[in-house]
């Protein structure tokens, strides 16, 4: 301002929006200085990212105020927000999904024309994450394990910075299926049970509330396949002991873990129980081929479901009821028996056991024989008793043994 004859005394700061009509005045009055030429005002406390239409007006050391300068305008930069963002919920539309949802807030406290949303969620995992959404956005959906915990928060961010934090949110997505069993170890406990361990899948996807553990007879050893109505135990832990099972047979076997919902089956596992005594004894002894002095005995192997083991041997007793008659017991491992040495005209009877490599088990009920008969041999303690004129008197025993009726 050209002041030539000394009559400005100060300067007046003006502005408005260019959404409004109204000026105010802004940043004091400014005292003029004839030495200076140009002038330097800050002016503060205006709202951030706005246009304002700025001009100045001249007031003389009368106090009276003259026109307005040229209008000049300027748009202030943008600070960061001052709310984070309103109405936020948190919800798990299933047990694999997380949303967020929000409203935006007020405009007035974005600070700036642009803003956009930043989302720091913390999971199962413990490790804090962000993500960005644009301010169109007001939800966000994730993709989640099940039985998982989420800590959410949001904040407003502009180019200048970012608004407080929202309050934390916290949910817990449902429970889901959990994950195979692993691990299954078998041991056989004797001739009528398995023990069985595994260990705990491991994705879990909640809190493991027991298992399922399932188990058919598949074969056995002695008699081959068999189909059997699978059994289900319904247990707690990583342990189950499977009994009253057949010896000697195979078992299939498989296991379930649980949460609220049933998981998938495990990988099939096969065990063999251990061999047991025989329980039931040979069947169809025959005796045949019977002469005088010998005799061939034959029979079949117990029924395969009560050999409990492969039958490796027999065990067979003969005996007699004839004085003269000789007791024989022995073994012989085929179903095939050839007695020697027998007596002529003599009963006898026999009785069979099978015996696998845990022990002998019962004989069978007796079958009685007689061997045939043939030529007595000579009479014994031949004796003169007495003479006479004409005789003579003689005594003697009979042939032992007859081999048969004298």
């Amino acid at each position: 301002v050209m002041d030539p004859k000394n009559r400005v005394k100060e300067y007046v700061i003006e502005i408005r929006t260019q959404d409004s009509n109204i000026w105010s005045e802004v940043g004091g009055k400014t005292p003029h200085d004839p030495v200076k030429r140009t002038y330097l005002k800050k002016v503060d406390k205006l709202d951030a990212d706005t246009l304002y239409i700025v001009r100045i007006k001249v007031v003389d050391k009368k106090d009276r105020v003259g026109e307005p300068s040229p209008e000049a305008q300027g748009r202030t930069g943008c600070a960061p927000p001052s709310s984070p963002p309103s109405n936020i919920n948190l919800a798990s539309p299933t047990n694999t999904q997380v949303k967020i949802s929000w409203q935006a807030p007020p405009q007035s406290t974005w600070r700036c024309s642009n803003i956009r949303y930043r989302i720091e969620y913390v999971t199962g995992d413990g490790q804090r994450k962000q993500i960005d959404e644009p301010s169109t956005s007001i939800e966000h959906l994730f993709d989640s394990e099940p039985n998982t915990k989420w800590i959410v928060k949001i904040q407003t961010v502009n180019d200048a910075g970012e608004s407080p934090w929202s309050k934390e949110l916290t949910i817990t997505t449902a429970e889901g299926p959990p994950g195979k069993v692993t691990g299954i170890i078998t041991t056989p406990k004797g001739p009528k049970a398995i023990e069985v361990t595994w260990k705990k899948p491991t994705d879990t996807n909640g809190v493991i509330t027991g298992y399922t553990v399932s188990y058919r007879l598949k074969s056995i050893v002695e008699c081959g396949p068999r189909s059997g109505v699978p059994i289900e135990k319904h247990v707690r832990n990583e342990k189950q002991l499977l009994e009253d099972l057949i010896p000697d047979a195979t078992y299939e076997i498989w296991i379930t873990a649980h949460t609220t919902m049933a998981g998938p089956q495990s990988e099939i596992v096969t065990e063999t129980t251990e061999e047991a005594i025989p329980t039931g004894a040979p069947l169809n002894v025959k005796v045949s081929g019977i002469t005088s002095n010998r005799a061939d005995v034959t029979w079949a192997q117990p029924e395969c479901e009560q050999r409990n083991g492969r039958i490796i041997d027999y065990a067979y007793e003969l005996t007699t009821t004839n004085k003269w008659g000789e007791n024989k017991t022995g073994n012989n491992a085929a179903e095939r028996l050839t007695l020697d040495e027998l007596t002529p005209f003599t009963e006898y009877k026999i009785r069979v056991a099978a015996i696998n490599s845990v022990g002998q088990g019962p004989f069978t009920d007796w079958v009685s024989f007689t061997t045939q008969s043939c030529a007595p041999g000579p009479p014994t303690d031949l004796k003169e008793e007495g003479v006479s004129e004409h005789a003579i008197e003689t005594s003697w025993l009979p042939p032992y043994p007859p081999n048969g009726n004298i």
